[in-house]
């Protein structure tokens, strides 16, 4: 039995997933690796890797033919991987080439990239209290099986949702639907995918509620409206991450130079000289180019 892995390649993957077919994570401190993977066995073109990572976001099944092994084919009939770590803006920049956001694999990401702020020196620990109830959580989580068809084989078990958690969902839906149709492009392909997000999110605060033995919870089996609810808020949020996400993904040299300089000052506190700028910003060290760059800052209604 395994929970977590670390290595990318589907063909490690399989045999895993089919000993496990309530799922992995896979958790990386650097995401790079991961989407360089993809690019492993089919000369930098994506390969079939990558292919299987779309189907694994809906655990779908794969078929992976390995080099060595026994057996050489193994099938998955229900692949689900969750892959979560970090990675820099610039790297993910040059790592989510064309092919990747044209599939759909950029979308399928919940990015988020809060603002900088600096660090403060904190003692602060995890309550030993805390943990052990997180610890008692995952156990009861695990506890959770699938369901048998009439062949034998396992199945998920579908969960419903209480009329006023649907009709959330409804209002949600519709909104959304809205906002989507006024967008374009690769934000259009997120907000695709963040729809559905909502609900995956609501299924995972309600069975964190069940595994904590929530007074407020009726049903196991039916998501309430406080899960849905709370579903909504968290890929309300990650919309907004996406927006400032792809915001610095698009920009150019210049506009990278100018949202350096507005974060800056803001963390200065909204006010700065030329010269504080010239000494505290490294990229405007030249002689004038510290009140050059304020000026057209100014110019393009950043400041006064």
């Amino acid at each position: 039995e395994r929970c977590i892995v670390s290595d990318t390649t589907v063909e490690a993957l399989a045999p895993l997933l089919l000993a496990n077919p309530r799922g992995l994570l896979l958790a990386r401190d650097e995401l790079a690796g991961w989407i360089g993977s993809f690019d492993r066995y089919a000369g930098g073109k994506g390969g079939a890797d990558a292919a299987h990572w779309l189907s694994m976001h809906n655990g779908e099944s794969i078929v992976v033919d390995r080099k060595t092994g026994i057996p050489r084919t193994i099938f998955v009939p229900q692949a689900a991987v969750c892959v979560c770590g970090g990675i820099q803006p610039a790297i993910l920049h040059r790592a989510l080439g064309i092919e990747h956001r044209e599939s759909g694999l950029a979308a399928r990401l919940l990015l988020t990239c809060p603002p900088r702020a600096a660090k403060r020196w904190t003692e602060a620990d995890i309550d030993p209290a805390a943990e052990k109830q997180i610890a008692r959580l995952i156990d009861r989580l695990y506890e959770l099986q699938p369901t048998v068809d009439d062949e034998g084989e396992l199945r998920p078990v579908v969960v419903g949702l209480a009329p006023d958690a649907k009709a959330a969902w409804k209002a949600y839906y519709d909104s959304h639907a809205q906002e989507q149709a006024d967008l374009a492009g690769e934000l259009s392909a997120a907000w695709s995918k963040l729809e559905e997000y909502a609900a995956r999110l609501a299924l995972v605060v309600h069975f964190a509620r069940w595994a904590a033995n929530d007074s407020t919870l009726a049903s196991a089996d039916v998501v309430d409206v406080a899960s849905m609810s709370a579903g909504i808020r968290l890929a309300t949020w990650f919309k907004g991450e996406a927006r400032r996400v792809y915001a610095r993904l698009g920009e150019s040299d210049e506009d990278r130079d100018r949202r350096r300089l507005v974060e800056w000052i803001g963390r200065k506190g909204g006010l700065a000289t030329p010269r504080e700028v010239q000494q505290g910003c490294r990229w405007l060290k030249e002689p004038g180019a510290a009140e050059a760059a304020l000026d057209e800052l100014a110019k393009a209604g950043g400041g006064v």
